[in-house]
């Protein structure tokens, strides 16, 4: 791991280690954390899926401000697009059992991306369980997350059974996909 600002050298003794790393990134967000439960998981987050993302035999660069961003590719920010996506299902008032599975619409552009996304979750896993890449996980949740919040900023979604719908479908492959780097999943930030 290779870190942004900083020289590392294991001849020199100049390391650092991942609880120093884990501080830094702590300190990094306490000012914004309301929550201690959450502040420790969103701290591993960032820490994890910068590292995660690095393909294998890659080196990975961490860059402090990057891994705690909620608006780039980081860790935070998909936990963050799952408790968004909780979120709306939360003031919809409804439950996943209460939304229909066959409807008819138009689709629009932004739902059309994530509905077609959505199905290559699979493959993407079993690719990753193949090559020990999981690299690939995190880059196929980083481009769901970004398809959902331009889902969620151009087009409302309370009152619209099918975003619902694919609100929750996105919010449970999101879940699942943290689940498997071992990354908790916020339902609240």
């Amino acid at each position: 791991v290779q870190l942004v600002g900083k020289k590392i050298s294991s001849r020199t003794g100049e390391l650092i280690t991942v609880d120093g790393l884990l501080d830094d990134v702590k300190k990094l967000l306490e000012p914004l954390a309301t929550d201690k439960t959450a502040l420790e998981a969103v701290t591993i987050a960032a820490v994890k899926y910068s590292v995660l993302k690095a393909g294998p035999g890659l080196n990975a660069t961490f860059d402090l401000e990057k891994s705690v961003s909620l608006e780039g590719d980081s860790g935070p920010y998909l936990q963050y697009t799952y408790a968004r996506a909780k979120s709306v299902l939360r003031k919809a008032g409804v439950s996943k059992e209460d939304l229909l599975a066959s409807q008819e619409v138009l689709l629009r552009s932004e739902e059309l991306a994530i509905l077609r996304f959505l199905y290559r979750f699979p493959e993407v896993v079993e690719a990753a369980a193949k090559q020990y890449a999981p690299n690939l996980v995190c880059g196929y949740l980083f481009e769901l997350a970004k398809r959902f919040n331009n889902l969620y900023n151009n087009c409302p979604i309370l009152g619209n059974e099918f975003r619902l719908n694919l609100t929750e479908a996105t919010a449970t492959v999101l879940k699942n996909g943290l689940n498997l780097l071992g990354i908790e999943a916020l339902e609240k930030m």
